[in-house]
């Protein structure tokens, strides 16, 4: 993977933020413990998020084919029922059609339940007042921004994310043998649809407790989908426009009491034209 340097050290990048709902108990949480709550990637509202697409160019070699069908055979997690695998194996071998489906279906799935959920990703943004974003992530602008010092994320494996026309190609082959490198694991997580670009959004990548593909010590692990954050990191919490009086005054208490140094603020509505302001609350 690439260093945390490349990513989020640019001049212009000073602050990175997180769209949130509101929780009282989860901002308490993230507060008083220093603490993020990662996600599974398999969960992502995406469809394409984090999809493993096959690079299949190599399938009109017969002998790729039984040398990947050996390797595909060999595969428990794959779950094939044992009724079935004399004729699969058969088929893998003679027709190459049936040989492209199995790879794209089975082992895509064995590929996000075996390798894809062993990660955990935090999504984040250098703009802390787009609508769009306020809208699908913060309850309508009713919820929460987090803001956080870029520098101080630097150690934290924070990537840049790239939109393309379509998902990243890995072969099929060394994913059975089990030579995927950290490179490959990357592009995974780090390619979306071109639909998504208005989020310019990086990415903060760990592993779920001791699993993973491969084993880097730069690579943060979570515990129990948590990631301890250092002093200073939170610098901000940003209200939405909608927020409600209450809820705004219990996010000044709860960082009064837990985390006095972390600033207060508020998305304002301009009256005039499509925008938000975050100014001090």
């Amino acid at each position: 993977m690439p260093c945390v340097a490349e990513t989020v050290a640019a001049p212009a990048i000073q602050k990175l933020y997180h769209y949130d709902k509101f929780v009282e108990e989860h901002l308490r949480d993230l507060l008083s413990n220093q603490r993020i709550h990662l996600s599974n990637p398999v969960r992502f509202n995406d469809p394409w998020d984090c999809h493993v697409c096959f690079d299949m160019r190599r399938s009109v070699d017969p002998l790729y084919r039984r040398y990947l069908a050996d390797s595909f055979r060999k595969q428990r997690d794959l779950r094939i029922p044992a009724h079935e695998v004399e004729r699969i194996d058969r088929d893998l071998r003679e027709s190459e059609p049936f040989f492209i489906e199995m790879i794209q279906q089975r082992l895509s799935r064995l590929v996000r339940r075996e390798v894809i959920s062993g990660w955990r990703l935090y999504c984040l943004t250098p703009y802390p007042d787009n609508s769009l974003m306020w809208s699908h992530y913060a309850d309508r602008h009713k919820g929460i921004c987090l803001e956080f010092d870029a520098k101080q994320m630097q150690s934290l494996h924070v990537h840049t994310v790239s939109y393309d026309e379509s998902p990243p190609g890995m072969d099929p082959l060394a994913l059975l043998i089990g030579n995927v490198s950290p490179e490959n694991v990357a592009r995974i997580f780090l390619t979306k649809s071109r639909d998504w670009s208005y989020e310019s959004e990086y990415r903060l990548i760990a592993r779920a407790g001791e699993a993973g593909v491969v084993s880097q010590a730069s690579i943060p692990t979570t515990k129990d989908d948590y990631l301890t954050l250092g002093p200073g990191v939170l610098t901000a919490v940003i209200a939405g426009c909608r927020i409600t009086d209450e809820d705004l005054g219990r996010i000044r208490e709860l960082v009064q009491e837990h985390a006095p140094g972390v600033s207060v603020k508020r998305a304002v509505q301009a009256v005039d034209r499509y925008s938000l302001s975050v100014l001090p609350a």
